[in-house]
């Protein structure tokens, strides 16, 4: 059972939903409110100390995204935690929903024991991770148990964690506080001022991203780079600061909340006082410069509105598996949508906007714009989270359009979630690599196998920027950050490594066309001959007898010099 004065909202449009809910709580003698709408979600928990949300995705005006994002865009609330039921069960959807910061999902028509066992998961686990810290405190002899049950009491009324309840109360200070918990958390606690803090190295991170995690930068090194953190009991927090650098070892400290936000202001005045940018940023319809590189400056601030940003900020509004048109017009380009059997404007930009996807050789003038192979990235103004677009350019006589369809940004979390056997996975495909660095990998969901790839290349075997991991594939369908994706061409690997010099030896994920003796023949030479290192090879097969058929001709020849292993969500399987 879970304590009587507990609060849960249930959010739904749909008042038989909100019913059946309440029906399932009911037992548990917990406060039950209701809302039907986004806004009439925030309005309750803004008015009262609410445990959990229970929210459906699918509503009028403001989806559950959206309330979701908000809840855990505050201080005071983020720590609620948010639990999805809908009838959407894509894997897009969820990682939407992942995203947005939800720590749980239901699906519709849901069972009532795995509501109820989902709910008292969640309020355990933030419950403890509260005590916990108070325990902590009190093993160091700074406050006794009598405290603790106060400060546990305090907290809920007040919607607070219990360190900020023990220092409302009186009973500690903040620097006794933080002190107990880095002793505890084998942490080291700095006292933060602005000159302890790398000055070029804050700017390279948006300050509101860092607001948001409450953290700052200190210093870096080849290998690691060294954060300040007001919460490493959050595991979102930590996660989300650990992503800010990817590729490079975070080392975390303990630093005070309010002197965190203090080299903030600090910086961000600094920022300020800066000398402006040259020329003010033109918006869509109004004149603009001749060269592409005066419209949007690197530096640009966070709320400026050029056309670049104007773009970026349409495109990332687009759902997942959105399809659009950049089309070149006689003084311009416009930004289509369809809308039924119909297309409809979604914005009009200047000439030089479109410039860039037509001519492939430029590079965006924008750093929010990027490309890699077929994969143009757009990210927001934090820069933390991108959109990716697969183009396509079609030229003609007098203009051209290009052709953007989003497609999902990796996200480390999400796979994890996506099924209870990843990290085990991961950690098996590893040790199967380790043998002879070369690996062929089947299966029949090649995304699965390729985001295992990747995360087992970022984390086990990645140690410098450059060379990048080397994705070779047929055709783009998940965007990961920091590798280099080619595609859109069938390629050797051996001459593909050739042509980056004898000094430049990447890891390379290749994917294969099919199953055909041909193309696995193509493929294989280059593992049999032993001259490629660190490359593991994709090889789409419905099953693992196929794949074993399919390299039967290799399998017998001593010595193989590679692995192959059979992938399905769930296992592992040799082949050979």
């Amino acid at each position: 059972m879970i304590p009587q004065q507990t609060k849960i909202l249930c959010v739904d449009d749909d008042p038989v939903s909100r019913e059946l809910l309440r029906h399932v709580l009911s037992p548990w003698g917990c406060e039950i409110f209701e809302a039907k709408s986004g806004p009439e979600a925030l309005e309750v928990i803004a008015r009262e100390n609410i445990d959990l949300v229970l929210l459906d995705i699918v509503m009028p005006g403001m989806d559950g995204y959206e309330v979701c994002r908000t809840i855990k865009g505050s201080k005071r609330t983020r720590s609620i935690p948010v639990v999805m039921i809908t009838g959407l069960i894509s894997k897009e959807d969820r990682i939407k929903g992942i995203e947005a910061g939800a720590e749980e999902f239901l699906t519709k028509p849901f069972d009532t024991a795995e509501v109820r066992a989902r709910i008292k998961m969640l309020l355990k686990t933030k419950n403890l991770n509260e005590r916990r810290t108070g325990e902590i405190l009190i093993e160091l002899g700074l406050i006794n148990d009598q405290q603790l049950q106060e400060a546990l009491k305090f907290s809920k009324e007040k919607n607070v964690k219990v360190g900020e309840a023990l220092y409302s109360m009186g009973a500690l200070s903040r620097d006794t506080i933080y002190w107990g918990l880095s002793n505890q958390l084998q942490m080291t606690y700095i006292e933060l001022s602005p000159e302890m803090v790398d000055k070029d190295l804050i700017q390279e991170f948006p300050l509101d991203v860092l607001r948001q995690w409450q953290c700052l930068p200190l210093y870096e090194t080849n290998a690691e780079i060294h954060f300040a953190l007001a919460d490493p009991t959050d595991r979102k927090s930590v996660a989300a600061v650990e992503n800010l650098r990817p590729g490079k070892t975070v080392q975390l400290h303990l630093g005070l909340p309010e002197k965190i936000a203090d080299v903030l202001d600090y910086y961000e005045r600094e920022i300020a006082q800066a000398p402006p940018l040259s020329g003010r940023q033109p918006c869509p319809g109004e004149p603009v410069p001749s060269s592409p590189g005066d419209v949007v400056s690197t530096g640009a601030a966070p709320d400026s509105t050029g056309p670049w940003e104007c773009l970026a900020d349409a495109l990332l509004s687009m759902p997942q598996d959105a399809i659009c048109w950049l089309y070149e017009t006689a003084h311009g380009c416009r930004l289509l949508t369809k809308k039924g059997s119909a297309f409809e404007a979604a914005g009009e930009y200047p000439a030089e906007v479109y410039s860039p996807f037509r001519d492939r050789a430029k590079s965006f003038p924008s750093t929010r714009f990027r490309r890699g192979g077929a994969i143009t990235v757009v990210s927001d103004r934090s820069r933390v989270k991108p959109a990716a677009f697969k183009t396509h350019l079609v030229d003609a006589v007098d203009g051209g359009f290009v052709r953007l369809e989003r497609i999902p940004v990796f996200s480390s979390e999400a796979f994890e979630r996506s099924h209870p056997q990843v990290p085990s996975l991961v950690a098996e495909t590893g040790n199967a690599f380790e043998e002879h660095r070369r690996l062929v990998v089947g299966g029949p969901d090649k995304i699965f196998i390729k985001q295992l790839g990747y995360s087992l290349l970022m984390k086990h075997f990645r140690t410098a920027d450059f060379p990048p991991l080397v994705f070779l594939e047929k055709e783009p369908d998940i965007y990961l950050p920091g590798a280099a994706q080619v595609s859109g061409s069938r390629w050797d690997l051996g001459i593909f490594l050739k042509s980056l010099g004898e000094e430049v030896s990447p890891f390379v994920f290749y994917e294969s066309d099919a199953l055909e003796p041909e193309s696995v023949a193509a493929c294989l030479s280059g593992f049999l001959a032993g001259r490629l290192n660190n490359v593991i090879m994709c090889l789409p097969s419905a099953s693992a007898e196929a794949m074993r058929e399919a390299l039967a001709g290799y399998l017998d020849q001593p010595p193989k010099g590679f692995r192959a292993v059979f992938l399905e969500t769930s296992r592992l399987q040799s082949i050979a």
